[in-house]
């Protein structure tokens, strides 16, 4: 599946239709349940998912989501799967801040 994926907007295409956007929102969803096995499942078919952005929680990415509910576990491999710290979501926050 191709994809492209405006990293500002929020703005999330794949081809054939939003399927992009309907994995964004799985991978947000399993990062703020804490769970690492849908995260992993998601991370090895998807690799791009580490760093995408779900407009409906105002651009947060996956790894914003897992370290606002304390998933340290799933902050790690989100991080090993190449999660940038320095993105930003739509009020200038990253994960760290």
């Amino acid at each position: 599946m191709e994809v492209e994926a405006e990293m500002g907007g929020g703005l999330l295409w794949a081809q054939g239709g939003w399927a992009g956007a309907v994995l964004v929102r799985r991978m947000v969803d399993a990062c703020i349940e804490g769970d690492g096995q849908a995260v992993q499942g998601l991370l090895v078919a998807h690799p791009w998912l580490a760093n995408a952005r779900d407009a409906a929680y105002f651009d947060r990415t996956p790894l914003m989501m897992a370290a606002r509910e304390g998933h340290v576990s799933l902050v790690q491999q989100l991080l090993e799967a190449g999660a940038q710290l320095d993105l930003r979501n739509h009020n200038g926050c990253t994960a760290l801040y």
